[in-house]
């Protein structure tokens, strides 16, 4: 007999009676993922898919085809790991808790991972979709400062509430729907970028010109149309919890996100620390300049004006500001090259330190029109291409949202599929 307050905390609280409340471990084979001796040869770089924290990203999609590592039949039978039928729930225990997917063919785990293979009583789609409903549960159980994770105790207590196996498999076609949904509108989203970048490559260097326009294009420094601005330095005493009158709005590295700037995880500063300059404008481009990963070093993203909060960056963080002489428009694309990536990428070659100067930034040079005219017109062409992405990706977070809203309705009980 399962307790209310097991329900509770598990988030299985008022749901229909005639759905049975049960143990995973009643209904599905639990099993505990191992790792192979890395030192015997024998047992590596074989035929079976063997899923690491290595392949943690992988998780984002629903099925797991290919890992990064692979174990042979011998590394299988001479450890406690274990061949993992298709179809298996596979979610991650350690260091990024609570990660799910389906296995998508026969493989192992490692032991970072806790794995259920479903019975006859639950349909795997259906557990799959529960437990990424209820995904909040793993990082409530999780124990450890740095790196977290989930005791085997967590995975013999976990409960999951049953409808009849027939509205299971209704509740996971219908949520495989928006699924798919939602991986075509992803596709579309990223056939455009790609489109856009061949097209940005291409009117950037001169070799498709917009029409109507044939003069002359001139070599820049971007030192010559603009100016690098480090940001601010501060100690952690110079940082609040609390936004006042006193401080300002602080962004750093992990604000910038592809081409869009996160505004969920800000700092804030004395005003004391920032300069006026260091104050971000419109059109200013805020750029990281030393991270931890290289890969990571140049991104870039425009500033746009989120509220009528001042905003400044870190001192790991660069503000590019234009001039007059040359379409503000036009250089947020002149970062998105790859002669940009190329310039970056030298720079911060053969060096222990992930760091670009804003001298570096002010030294790259670049080819643009000489009319303003063209430059703006490049700009404004791109900027059709960008608002295209923006709506396709608007529409995706709402179908995301819709498709949480269902689960929602589904997973609760709340509303009822014919069968």
């Amino acid at each position: 007999m399962i307790k209310d307050r097991s329900k509770q905390r598990y988030g299985l609280k008022n749901l229909p009676e005639d759905w049975e409340i049960t143990l995973i471990d009643n209904v599905a084979t639990r099993k505990s993922g191992h790792t192979p001796n890395k030192k015997i040869g024998e047992y590596w770089n074989g035929t079976i898919p063997w899923v690491s924290l290595k392949d943690i990203y992988k998780f984002n999609q629903k099925y797991v085809y290919d890992t990064t590592d692979n174990t042979t039949c011998e590394g299988i039978n001479n450890s406690s790991a274990v061949l993992l039928p298709k179809g298996t729930i596979m979610i991650s225990r350690d260091a990024t808790i609570g990660k799910m997917a389906i296995a998508g063919q026969e493989m192992a785990t490692s032991q970072h991972f806790i794995n259920y293979i479903c019975g006859p009583k639950l349909n795997n789609v259906y557990l799959y979709y529960n437990l990424l409903y209820r995904d909040y549960i793993f990082e409530k159980f999780a124990v450890g400062s740095t790196i977290k994770t989930i005791g085997l105790n967590f995975f013999k207590n976990l409960i999951i509430a049953l409808p009849p196996i027939e509205e299971q498999q209704k509740i996971a076609e219908i949520l495989s729907t928006w699924d798919k949904a939602i991986e075509l509108k992803e596709q579309l989203i990223e056939q455009k970028k790609e489109r856009k970048n061949g097209l940005m490559q291409k009117l950037l260097t001169g070799e498709m010109r917009v029409s109507g326009f044939d003069g002359e294009w001139k070599e820049i420094r971007l030192g010559d149309i603009g100016f690098c601005i480090r940001g601010v330095s501060y100690k952690p005493g110079d940082l609040y919890s609390e936004e006042s009158t006193n401080t300002c709005r602080l962004l750093r590295s992990n604000n910038i996100f592809e081409n869009k700037v996160l505004y969920s995880d800000i700092q804030y500063v004395d005003k004391v620390k920032v300069k006026e300059k260091q104050i971000l404008k419109e059109n200013d481009i805020i750029i990281s300049m030393a991270n931890g990963s290289k890969k990571l070093v140049g991104k870039n993203v425009e500033y746009k004006h989120a509220s009528n909060q001042s905003y400044t960056v870190g001192a790991f963080c660069s503000i590019f500001r234009s001039k007059k002489n040359v379409s503000s428009r036009l250089i947020k694309y002149l970062f998105k090259t790859s002669k940009y990536d190329y310039y970056v990428s030298i720079l911060i070659a053969g060096s222990n330190i992930n760091n670009l100067k804003p001298s570096d930034i002010e030294s790259m040079k670049f080819f643009v029109p000489s009319d303003l005219e063209e430059q703006n017109k490049i700009a404004e062409t791109l900027g059709i291409c960008d608002k295209e992405i923006f709506y396709l990706e608007e529409e995706l977070r709402h179908i995301k949202l819709q498709k949480r809203g269902l689960m929602q309705l589904l997973l609760t009980g709340k509303v009822r599929v014919k069968v």
